[in-house]
C-alpha cells in the first residue's frame, strides 16, 4: 500500500468511532470463530491462530481503504470529465 494511504489508514483506523465498532466487531467474530476449537488446542496455540486472523483482517481492511481512494479518484476524475 502507498505510504501515505497506509499512515492515513493507520490515523483514521485508531481515531474513528466506525473504524472502531469495526474492530470491535471482528474481535467478536474472530472469538465466535475460534470457540469451537477451545477444547482441541492450548491457548497459545489458539492465541497464535488469533493473532494470524488479525492479521488478516488488518491486510484486507487496508487494501479495502487502498480501493475504496482509487475508486472515489476515478469517480472525481470521470465526475470532472462530464462537467
Amino acid at each position: 500500500m502507498n505510504e501515505l494511504l497506509k499512515k492515513i489508514f493507520n490515523n483514521v483506523s485508531s481515531q474513528e468511532e466506525d473504524a472502531i465498532k469495526m474492530f470491535k466487531y471482528v474481535d467478536e467474530e474472530i472469538d465466535k470463530m475460534k470457540e469451537p476449537y477451545m477444547e482441541q488446542f492450548s491457548n497459545k496455540q489458539l492465541e497464535e491462530v488469533k493473532d494470524l486472523m488479525y492479521g488478516t483482517a488488518l491486510i484486507a481492511e487496508q487494501e479495502g481503504f487502498r480501493l475504496e481512494n482509487i475508486y472515489a479518484v476515478k469517480l472525481l476524475l470521470f465526475y470532472l470529465k462530464m462537467c
